[in-house]
C-alpha cells in the first residue's frame, strides 16, 4: 500500500514540509485508503422466513440464493404432499463475492480452484453452505445434500434406492435464468463430473427390482440378491444404483405413484413384508413388470438433448433440450425428461430482512466455519487470536469456536471457560448457551456422574429453543436433562418433540424408551426397545438389548439386576471419548482412567405434586422447602440446591415466600422427601 504514495523530491530539498509532517501524511493516506477499502467491503445478513445468508456480495445476489433454497424446502414439500417443511438443524449460509475469496475459505481441493460455486459443510450442532457469488449457479453445486438434509428431516426412514433417488431428482431443479427464468426439472442432476445418470442407464442391462430395493448404500451390494451380471460390465455398481434409483423416483413422480409408493413402504417396513409381496401388493404389477414399466418408461424419455448439453461433465448440470429440442420431441411422439416446472415460491413470496455486520464480527464467523476444516484449521485458530486481540474486538464468537474445538478434543472445562468468556460479551448468544449444555452433559457422560449445573442447563437449553425452535438437537438434550432432572412427564414430551423433527434419529427414539423406563412405562419402552434392538448402529442396538434383558426384572422387583450396579465397575477401566460430533483428525486417543464409583441408583418413584411454597430454610449448600398441599404440610430436601432444576425463575432462592409451585419429588416418610426440582407457577 505504501507504494502507491509518492512524495515530490523538491519538497525534499527545499525541507517545505518536516519529516514528522510527512510522517503523518503518510499515515493518514494508509487509514483513508484502508477506510475506503473496508468501506467497499460491506458485510450484510440477509434473512428470509427460515433462513438467512452472511454476505459481502450485495443484497440482490443473497436475496436470489435465498430464494433458490426457500423454493427446493416449499418444492420438497410438495412432492411428499406435507404443509410443514423442517429443518431440524440450523443452517449457516455464507455468500462470498468471487473466486478469490471463495477459494480462500473452501476446503482445499486438490489441483482445482473455484469448484463448482458451492461446499455443503455437515455437522451435529450446525451445517454452513459456502457460495462462491460469481458463479450464478452456485446453489446447484450443493442441491443434492441440501435435498438429503431437508429428507433426513420430514420422512421415516425408507430403503436406501429412495433416499438416493428422490434427493437425485429433488437436485435436478434448474431455473433457466439466461432467457426467461423459467424453472425446470426432471434432467441428469449435478453430478459434479460423474456420468450422466442417463447416459450409464442407456448401453447398460439393468438391476432387478427385488435386487434395486434390497441394496445397502454403504456396499453398493444387494441384500439377498445379486446384480445382473451386465451391470458391473466396466460400471461402478454405485453409480448403476443410484441412476436407477433416480429413473424409478422420476417414473413414480411423474406417473402419480407417491401414493402406491408409500403404501409399499408401510407394507414392507412396518409389517416387514418381502420385497416381492409388498410390490404386488402396493403397485398391483409383478415386480418383473414394475422393472419393464420403469425400463419402458425411461425409453420413452428424450434424453438425446440433455445429452448433447452435458459439455461440462455435469458439474453444474446437464442443459435441457432447447425450446426448438422441444418441439422435436413432441413432433417424434416422444417425452422430454426434463420438463417445465411452475414453483411453489417465487420471488415476491420471499419476504426478507437485512442487518449490516462489522468486518470483525463477519471475520470470526467464516473463521468459525474454517475450524470445521481441518486444512484451514491452523488460519482459522491463528485469526480468531488476533481478532480477540483486536481493539475492535472480541466478541463472543471467537471464544465460541474455540469452545467448539474444545468440546471436539474432550476438553470440557477448557469449553467451559471459554464459553464463561463469550456470556461477557453477549449473553444472550444461543449458541454459547447451546454448547454449555453439550459441555456439561458430555463431560457427566464421559466421567460416568451426574450433570453438574443440571438446573442451568436447563435454562440454557430454553434459551437455544427460543432462538431455533425447530433444532431437534436442543429437544433431545432438554429431554435427558428432563429425565436426570425427576421431571418424565416433560422429558417425554420433548423427547417426542425431537423424534418428530427428525425421525430418522434412532438415538433419539432410545432416549425416548429409556425415559418410559424411568418412569415405569413399561410397555411403551418394551415396544420400542424390541423396535431398536436390531438397529444397524451397533451401540444402538446393545443397549435396547441389554434393556431388554433386565426389564423382567425391573418390571417384578423395580430394580434392575444387581450385576448392573455396584460399589465399582469391578475394575474396568472407563474410556473418555469426544462425544457425538468427534471429527476423524481432532479426535482424543482413548485415555484408560482410574476406576470410577458407579452409585446404587435411587429406586424411589418421582411423584408429582403442587401446592403453596411456605418458606425455604437455607444451610451452606443444602435447603429444605415447606410445602402445603391437599391440606397438608410437606417438608422437602435438597443437599445442593445450586444443582436443583427451576423452571419459571433464574435460579433457586432462598428468600422464596408465599409463591404457587409444582415439585417433583422423591418421598421418604408420611410428609417428607427429596426435591428433584421444582416449577415456580
Amino acid at each position: 500500500m505504501l507504494a502507491f504514495l509518492y512524495i515530490p523530491a523538491q519538497l525534499m530539498r527545499h525541507n517545505k514540509l518536516s519529516s514528522r509532517l510527512i510522517i503523518v501524511a503518510m499515515l493518514f493516506l494508509v487509514g483513508a485508503t484502508s477506510s475506503r477499502a473496508q468501506a467497499e467491503q460491506k458485510w450484510l445478513r440477509i434473512s428470509s422466513a427460515h433462513f438467512s445468508i452472511l454476505t459481502d456480495a450485495g443484497e440482490g445476489k443473497a436475496k436470489e440464493a435465498l430464494l433458490r433454497f426457500e423454493q427446493m424446502r416449499n418444492l420438497l414439500g410438495q412432492f411428499l404432499m406435507k404443509n410443514t417443511v423442517n429443518v431440524s438443524v440450523p443452517v449457516d449460509f455464507i455468500l462470498l463475492k468471487d473466486t478469490e475469496e471463495y477459494d480462500a475459505a473452501a476446503p482445499a481441493m486438490t489441483g482445482k480452484t473455484g469448484g463448482d460455486g458451492g461446499y455443503f459443510i455437515p455437522g451435529e450442532d450446525r451445517v454452513y453452505i459456502l457460495l462462491d457469488a460469481s458463479n450464478p449457479d452456485n446453489w446447484r453445486a450443493v442441491s443434492l445434500d441440501f435435498a438429503k438434509l431437508l429428507l433426513n428431516f420430514n420422512y421415516p426412514p425408507a430403503q436406501p434406492w429412495f433416499d438416493s433417488g428422490f434427493p437425485a431428482y429433488l437436485s435436478s431443479l434448474r431455473i433457466d435464468s439466461k432467457h426467461d427464468g423459467q424453472a425446470y426439472i426432471g434432467g441428469d442432476p449435478p453430478t459434479h463430473g460423474g456420468e450422466p445418470f442417463s447416459k450409464i442407464l442407456s448401453p447398460h442391462q439393468w438391476m432387478t427390482i427385488p435386487a434395486l430395493f434390497s441394496t445397502h448404500p454403504s456396499s453398493g451390494n444387494a441384500v439377498g440378491a445379486k446384480m445382473n451380471a451386465g451391470t458391473a460390465n466396466g460400471l461402478d455398481s454405485q453409480q448403476m444404483f443410484e441412476a436407477e434409483s433416480w429413473m424409478v423416483m422420476h417414473y413414480l413422480i411423474n406417473q402419480d405413484k407417491l401414493p402406491e409408493m408409500g403404501t409399499y413402504f408401510g407394507l414392507v417396513e412396518a409389517r416387514h413384508m418381502d420385497i416381492p409381496d409388498a410390490v404386488q401388493q402396493a403397485f398391483g404389477i409383478s415386480p418383473k413388470q414394475f422393472e419393464q414399466a420403469v425400463e419402458s418408461y425411461f425409453q420413452s424419455l428424450n434424453t438425446h438433448g440433455n445429452l448433447d448439453g452435458n459439455s461440462n461433465g455435469g458439474s453444474q448440470g446437464n442443459s435441457p433440450a432447447s425450446p426448438a429440442g422441444s418441439a422435436k420431441n413432441q413432433n417424434s411422439g416422444s417425452a422430454a425428461l426434463e420438463h417445465p416446472l411452475r414453483l411453489p415460491v417465487g420471488v415476491l413470496d420471499v419476504g426478507t430482512s437485512q442487518q449490516d455486520v462489522p468486518g470483525t464480527t463477519a471475520q470470526a464467523l467464516i473463521d468459525e466455519m474454517q475450524m470445521r476444516l481441518p486444512e484451514r484449521r491452523a488460519h482459522a485458530i491463528a485469526d480468531l487470536e488476533s481478532l480477540i486481540n483486536n481493539p475492535a474486538g472480541p466478541n463472543s464468537i471467537e471464544y465460541r469456536a474455540f469452545a467448539w474445538l474444545n468440546l471436539q478434543q474432550a476438553k470440557f472445562e477448557d469449553a467451559l471457560q471459554n464459553l464463561g468468556y463469550a456470556a461477557r460479551y453477549d449473553q444472550n448468544d444461543p449458541w454459547v448457551h447451546f454448547y454449555s449444555a453439550v459441555a456439561k452433559h458430555r463431560q457427566a457422560r464421559a466421567t460416568h456422574s451426574t450433570t453438574q449445573g443440571l438446573a442451568n442447563m436447563l435454562i440454557d437449553l430454553r434459551i437455544v429453543i427460543d432462538a431455533h425452535p425447530d433444532f431437534a438437537r436442543a429437544h433431545d438434550l432438554l429431554a435427558q436433562a428432563r429425565m436426570e432432572g425427576g421431571g418424565l412427564h416433560s422429558a417425554e414430551g420433548a423427547a417426542q418433540v425431537a423424534i418428530q423433527l427428525a425421525p430418522r434419529r434412532h438415538d433419539y427414539v432410545l432416549h425416548l424408551a429409556q425415559i418410559y423406563l424411568e418412569d415405569k412405562k413399561w410397555d411403551l419402552a418394551e415396544k420400542l426397545f424390541n423396535q431398536l434392538k436390531d438397529d444397524p448402529d451397533a451401540e444402538i442396538a446393545e443397549a435396547s438389548e441389554h434393556a431388554l434383558k433386565g426389564l423382567p426384572t425391573l418390571r417384578k422387583f423395580g430394580v434392575p439386576p444387581a450385576s448392573e450396579y455396584g460399589e465399582t465397575n469391578s475394575g474396568q477401566q472407563v474410556v473418555i471419548s469426544g462425544g457425538d460430533d468427534e471429527d476423524a483428525d481432532s479426535a482424543p486417543k482413548k485415555t484408560p482412567v482410574a476406576a470410577i464409583k458407579i452409585p446404587k441408583p435411587d429406586t424411589r418413584r418421582v411423584q408429582f405434586m403442587e401446592g403453596k411454597l411456605l418458606s425455604v430454610s437455607c444451610t451452606k449448600d443444602a435447603a429444605v422447602l415447606t410445602v402445603s398441599a391437599g391440606g397438608r404440610t410437606f417438608r422437602l430436601r435438597t443437599d445442593d440446591y445450586k444443582d436443583i432444576a427451576v423452571v419459571g425463575g433464574d435460579q433457586f432462592s432462598c428468600s422464596w415466600r408465599d409463591i404457587p409451585v409444582a415439585v417433583n419429588y422423591r418421598a421418604s416418610g408420611k410428609s417428607g422427601g427429596d426435591l428433584v426440582s421444582v416449577e415456580l407457577r
